[in-house]
């Protein structure tokens, strides 16, 4: 404890100041996007002659051309169903980009156009030409897309250095669901191994390896920035491993998620994963007896368990830990089961603040501990119940800004949740809704009765039905058990259906 109180002592006010604030978006990508949306709009706004339009142009020109000289290439900004792409890698919506994002791919769908291409040393002139075209719409544009949409055209030049891409090549861009799919399956087993050696490595008193997991860790973003419904959706699975190892992943999951929402840069993600990952090192060293305990805790069992956030700080501590993300991982491990307003554990002091990090990981902790309570209480908790207790602790146990933020990711219906529609259907959740709007409209999968009991059916997007029509809205949701479902074989049968090849689906 006077180790660890030394080392933040030293670093606390730094890392404060230096404190990520919410919506920073950092990386190049997005930014180019944004700006180049905030030109178009005070362009329009404006007009081309105005001294701050010009300074915006300059400053995105600079941008376009920082990108294409480290991409080593053209810029390709296309249109890939909802999203938008910029030389192949999808642009995550969040707070700062979400508005630009929306617009731009509404104008090329409306126009008809596949996208832009941006070459190297456009002039400010080139731009005024590109923005004069998009900007007068109508007869400008559609000629332009005239041009592109004849067979075989490769897109054509509206100014020098500048191409209109045609309708399709987002086809190109997007590249294969089940690839995506596949990949983040990849990442989260990877992530599950890495978590393993780890734990292994603090177990025979070695030095874990940061940099593995680091590299884990990108696996995930990348997932999550190209198909988050299937990372998200095995973060929801509770059978998979010895829970300890699985708890982590599934908490840097669900904190990487959130962290993209607040538009952290690519870094601080990987930082923030590799925290999440390592946040209950302090386990370890709490007796199995204690930890694998079947029935409540004494005094006893909660004084040694809530030893464990200073336990894997001290531990990195004395493993020789330093850096910036060491201290990152321990001032996470200690900070975790601290509260929004103070309470919790350990005792810091009156003065301590918990870090954004940590604010991150503790939502996720709680969410994915008390959703996995249902492996082993009686009358477990639901995901729908987790996440309205967490909501009636806002303000108090979390910082009410980011569980809204969460709340947004998860649903009101979070991945897991049995429901018992309008129409008398019962069925499981198995896609988060895809925006704020649908929150209560999720991805289902229908269940039937077979002979022996709940079999898997059709899926349906609750989204794309009519308000009104009772296969589109929920009534209330149920215990799995009253029910005999087993929503982790349903779950599995959805994200991995070859592992989920024969089993049942009937709770046992």
């Amino acid at each position: 404890m006077t180790e660890l109180r030394a080392l933040t002592d030293q670093g606390q006010p730094e890392m404060q100041t230096a404190r990520i604030t919410y919506g920073t978006v950092e990386d190049p990508v997005p930014i180019l996007v944004r700006d180049l949306f905030a030109l178009m709009q005070l362009r329009r706004l404006r007009g081309p002659d105005d001294p701050r339009v010009r300074e915006r142009a300059d400053g995105w020109l600079g941008q376009l051309a920082e990108l294409a000289r480290t991409s080593g290439g053209p810029v390709r900004i296309v249109r890939a169903g909802p999203h938008i792409r910029v030389n192949g890698l999808r642009v995550a919506s969040h707070a700062g980009t979400r508005l630009a994002l929306s617009s731009l791919r509404l104008d090329l769908e409306r126009l008809g156009a596949g996208g832009f291409e941006f070459f190297g040393g456009v002039t400010r002139d080139a731009l005024e030409a590109f923005l004069a075209m998009w900007g007068r719409g109508g007869t400008a544009v559609t000629s332009a897309i005239a041009e592109i949409a004849e067979p075989g055209s490769r897109g054509g030049d509206v100014a020098p250095g500048i191409r209109l891409l045609p309708p399709g090549e987002d086809a190109a861009e997007a590249g294969s669901g089940s690839d995506l799919r596949n990949q983040a399956r990849q990442a989260f087993f990877h992530a599950l191994g890495v978590a393993r050696s780890v734990a292994r490595q603090v177990a025979d008193h070695r030095v874990p390896e940061l940099r593995k997991s680091r590299e884990v860790v990108h696996e995930m973003v990348d997932s999550l920035t190209e198909e988050r419904f299937s990372l998200l959706g095995l973060a929801a699975i509770q059978d998979f491993d010895p829970y300890t190892y699985q708890h982590s992943v599934h908490v840097s999951i669900l904190a990487l998620a959130l962290g993209q929402e607040l538009g952290l840069s690519r870094r601080d993600l990987a930082d923030l994963g590799v925290a999440a990952l390592f946040h209950d090192m302090g386990k370890i060293q709490i007796p199995k007896d204690v930890l694998q305990k079947p029935g409540c805790f004494g005094p006893r069992d909660w004084a040694l368990m809530h030893t464990h956030p200073l336990r894997g700080a001290c531990a990195l501590l004395h493993y020789g830990g330093h850096g910036d993300l060491a201290e990152r991982i321990m001032l996470v491990s200690a900070e975790h089961h601290m509260r929004f307003n103070g309470s919790g554990y350990p005792p810091l002091g009156s003065d301590w603040q918990q870090g954004l990090f940590s604010r991150l990981v503790s939502l996720a902790d709680c969410f994915d501990a008390m959703t996995a309570s249902r492996t082993y209480m009686r009358r477990p908790f639901t995901p729908d119940a987790v996440v309205r207790y967490m909501w009636e602790s806002s303000g108090r146990m979390f910082d009410p800004e980011l569980l809204r933020l969460f709340v947004a990711k998860v649903g009101l219906w979070p991945v897991g949740s049995l429901l018992r529609l309008e129409s008398g259907e019962l069925a499981v959740v198995v896609e988060s809704p895809a925006s704020t709007a649908e929150l209560e409209r999720p991805r289902v999968r229908i269940l039937g009765q077979g002979p022996l009991g709940p079999v898997a059916g059709e899926e349906r997007t609750l989204a794309a039905g009519p308000a009104a029509d009772p296969r589109s809205r929920i009534r209330a949701g149920c215990y799995p058990q009253d029910h005999g479902v087993d929503v982790d074989a349903i779950l599995t049968s959805h994200l991995l259906p070859a592992a989920a090849s024969g089993r049942s689906v009937v709770a046992a």
